[in-house]
């Protein structure tokens, strides 16, 4: 998703039209490290514009007689595992994220809303090792 967004962008494909899409507020950010952060601002935010650019593209397939480029949207427990996702990764890479109380909240015992999501970190943080 974020490589195809920055390769769209480098090409200069921004919508600029009105489009009948409200963009997701912070409240469905994963929340069990507490307060967003400007990280989690701006995976909110790119997560919208890639959204509106779906959006944009799938009217343009669509007006070809082509099927949706991207075909099925954005759920609310979706953007929450991709935060989550976010946050794991960028707190076993960065070394500010890493120091903040938020991604040491991310490995603690109990951070976890439930065990599909203790499994997913420790998957998460395994790849990472092994590809360290």
């Amino acid at each position: 998703m974020i490589d195809a967004y920055g390769a769209a962008r480098s090409f200069g494909l921004r919508p600029t039209g009105p489009m009948d899409f409200d963009p997701f507020p912070e409240d469905v950010l994963d929340s069990s490290a507490g307060k967003p952060t400007p990280s989690d601002r701006e995976f909110l935010s790119m997560v919208n514009r890639w959204t509106e650019l779906t959006i944009a593209m799938n009217q343009v397939t669509r007006s070809m007689g082509e099927p949706d480029f991207h075909p099925f949207g954005l759920s609310r427990p979706a953007i929450r595992k991709l935060h989550f996702i976010h946050r794991v990764i960028h707190a076993t890479t960065s070394p500010e994220l890493a120091r903040s109380d938020a991604s040491q909240h991310i490995g603690q015992s109990g951070a976890f809303d439930n065990f599909d999501d203790q499994f997913l970190f420790k998957q998460v943080v395994g790849t990472r090792a092994r590809l360290a």
